[in-house]
């Protein structure tokens, strides 16, 4: 048998709504990182802050993503040639995988 560690983690999601035999776990076998890359995910997710909030919905809850019709509508007036100028180099340069 390995090593086992327990963490600690604090989270501001009331989670007394899920069954007691929830098991929460990291695989490593889930993973090709280190262990930092899945602790600071998480740890994004527990943040008590509008932008986690916003992840935990897409991620965990399953909230379909809504997008904007129009990105014009979002971005200042200035910024529209130069987000075009990069669109259209990102449609031109080849995918690279």
């Amino acid at each position: 048998m390995e090593n086992i560690h327990v963490y600690l983690f604090c989270c501001f999601r009331n989670l007394s709504v899920l069954p007691e035999s929830t098991l929460f776990r990291l695989d490593q076998e889930e993973k090709n990182c280190d262990i930092d890359t899945p602790l600071g995910n998480l740890s994004k997710l527990m943040e008590n802050t509008f932008v986690s909030k916003k992840l935990r919905d897409l991620i965990i809850d399953f909230r379909e993503p809504q997008f904007i019709s129009y990105l014009s509508s979002v971005l200042p007036h200035d910024a529209k040639d130069t987000v075009a100028c990069i669109l259209k180099g990102m449609l031109k340069s080849p995918c690279l995988l």
